[in-house]
């Protein structure tokens, strides 16, 4: 489910469910009309890890990864480093380097995927 602005016809908000063939998921969901929060939470038959602000932190802001293991919960305090810094240098140096890019292919492809076999709805103000 996708959700557009109907006005500038422009993806403002969606849900995803991936599938591999084997059966491995993954939802995504994201917004820009909605207030920003982000997380990422992966659960296994053993536990489960959630790192809240993955991306667009602010420079200085120390993420914590938080572990469940069989109930039991532990909290890691990541050092903060510059996001956004960090992503300009490896584009700079995938670029000197030459790197193929087959992996932004593949995640344009992917996307193109979503967008392609999305059922779409104008976004509520």
């Amino acid at each position: 489910m996708l959700r557009r602005d109907p006005g500038a016809r422009v993806d403002v908000a969606g849900s995803v469910l991936l599938t591999t063939s084997a059966g491995v998921t993954a939802q995504l969901d994201f917004g820009f009309i909605h207030a920003y929060r982000t997380v990422c939470s992966i659960w296994g038959s053993q536990g489960s890890l959630e790192l809240r602000r993955p991306f667009t932190p602010p420079d200085d802001y120390p993420p914590v990864l938080r572990m469940e293991v069989a109930g039991e919960v532990t909290e890691r305090v990541l050092p903060a480093d510059r996001q956004f810094v960090k992503a300009a240098e490896a584009f700079a140096a995938a670029i000197a380097a030459g790197t193929d890019g087959a992996q932004i292919l593949r995640q344009a492809a992917l996307v193109e995927a979503v967008r392609s076999s999305a059922r779409w709805v104008d976004a509520l103000h």
